[in-house]
């Protein structure tokens, strides 16, 4: 991270346009949001699956011109079979076959994903909070509590008195 730390001030530093470093497989991009003064960080996932994908989509917002993201994947699709199925579900569709689909209406996405030949070049936007929580959170495999420890149970219902279980 120290490299695109080094990046960012050296392209602040330097000018106003957009700047690309590029890492195998994931792509981080700088650019600009509306000043010199105010850049942002964001992280790409490019990938060349062949179809079936198994990728189930849906809209980012509803009714919106928003993309789709990443609602599950399916075990019969490549994107499964992929290093990176376990860092899919959640990403939004950013690019299909390298046009941008990131503010397209959903039935739009998909129907570039099924006009696009197979292997189908698609790149995921990567959420910097989502990737920050993911790291901050324990493994799975280490229980919060010891087994055999009581616990209790707090249940919060809108208009009820809470409950302590």
């Amino acid at each position: 991270m120290k490299l695109i730390e080094s990046l960012c001030f050296l392209y602040m530093a330097w000018s106003c346009d957009a700047f690309t470093a590029v890492h195998p497989k994931i792509m981080h991009k700088l650019y600009k949001k509306s000043t010199c003064d105010t850049t942002a960080l964001a992280a790409f996932l490019s990938m060349e699956l062949e179809k079936p994908l198994g990728i189930i989509l849906e809209e980012v917002e509803e009714n919106a011109a928003k993309g789709a993201k990443v609602e599950e994947l399916s075990d019969a699709g490549s994107a499964y079979t992929s290093e990176y199925k376990d860092r899919l579900v959640g990403l939004k569709v950013a690019k299909v076959m390298d046009a941008d689909v990131s503010d397209m209406v959903f039935d739009d996405v998909m129907q570039c994903i099924i006009d696009a030949p197979s292997p189908v070049s698609i790149t995921f936007e990567i959420d910097d909070e989502v990737e920050e929580a993911e790291e901050a959170a324990p493994p799975e495999s280490e229980p919060a509590f010891e087994v055999g420890t009581d616990v209790q149970i707090k249940v919060i219902q809108e208009g009820k008195e809470d409950k302590t279980i």
